[in-house]
């Protein structure tokens, strides 16, 4: 959960960069980016940094629930609220107005610095939540013996040698 509240903490500071500077997006977020990778790689010294989350989190993130693999479940469950919030909800409506032209919508009524606030606290949420996924697919990939980058870990993550 600390790593969803820092990822919306950096959206938001993104988004405020974004609308009170006045700076595009894609400027913002590139140097948002490697502001932060500056002060990760200050803080860890250069050196990687061992991930041992334990057995609940394997099992939520990695495991698998049946026949079918947590992770994909997981991207199911997040492509599913997306879907949902973006065709479904006033707000995801309001995102598609202000991204397709944002004169437009600003005259229909809709506040547009609202919106795009909004929109970055949902992805720097979303990314982090992203970041578990990842680390635990390098979980399982690195305790089945695969090189990380390999397609998919399967069932091996589960077996134990």
């Amino acid at each position: 959960m600390m790593a969803v509240a820092v990822g919306v903490l950096i959206g938001f500071t993104n988004g405020l960069i974004v609308i009170r500077a006045k700076i595009p997006s894609f400027i913002a977020t590139l140097g948002a980016m490697m502001f932060w990778r500056g002060i990760l790689l200050i803080i860890s010294g250069g050196q990687t940094q061992p991930f041992r989350p334990g057995g609940v989190f394997e099992a939520v993130f990695a495991g698998t629930w049946g026949p079918i693999q947590a992770q994909f479940v997981w991207a199911v469950a997040v492509a599913a609220a997306a879907h949902i919030f973006l065709e479904r909800h006033k707000i995801g409506n309001h995102m598609f107005a202000v991204g397709g032209n944002k004169q437009s919508a600003i005259a229909i009524g809709v506040n547009s610095n609202k919106v795009k606030m909004i929109g970055f606290v949902v992805v720097g949420a979303v990314g982090s939540r992203g970041n578990h996924q990842l680390r635990a697919s390098e979980l399982c990939l690195r305790r089945s013996g695969q090189r990380i980058g390999a397609a998919g870990c399967g069932r091996m993550c589960h077996r134990r040698a």
